[in-house]
């Protein structure tokens, strides 16, 4: 299923991604597609926000449950937990390469979600607060904030 039309453009993906509730879909995956078919809640089990990752063994399964802004610093972990030594990560598709990396780059410059809908993604979200340190609430807040 795509996300979008053939013919997309900035506004239609800024009314997908930045509707009403929209913030707590990804998190809301873990109950839908996670924990419906292996079974493991993941919010049962504290995340240790400090670290960006946290191992859950539950029903002979092993989970390491990730923050996808710590990938980079955590490819010691994955290796660790995938048993390969000298795992390295290597970075693909990214933006910057892309041919429409100029657009792109100027809509994040130019868009300003209101104040309001900022609060509600990042501060009255109980999903941020279960994966999130305060400091980092607080940095993902102030990124987005445009007087």
């Amino acid at each position: 299923v795509n996300r979008y039309s053939a013919e997309v453009d900035f506004a239609e993906i800024e009314r997908f991604y930045f509707k009403e509730g929209f913030e707590n879909l990804e998190f809301e995956w873990f109950h839908e597609e996670l924990e419906k078919v292996i079974g493991i809640n993941v919010y049962r089990v504290p995340f240790c926000k400090e670290e960006g990752y946290s191992v859950i063994k539950e029903n002979n399964i092993e989970l390491l449950l990730m923050k996808a802004e710590k990938l980079n610093d955590l490819e010691t972990v994955m290796g660790s937990f995938l048993g390969i030594p000298d795992f390295r990560l290597q970075n693909k598709n990214i933006s910057e390469q892309k041919r429409y990396r100029f657009a792109y780059q100027q809509y994040l410059d130019e868009y300003v979600l209101p104040r309001e809908r900022l609060k509600q993604i990042y501060y009255e979200n109980s999903y941020m607060d279960f994966f999130y340190t305060k400091e980092e609430i607080d940095g993902f807040y102030n990124k987005w904030l445009r007087d």
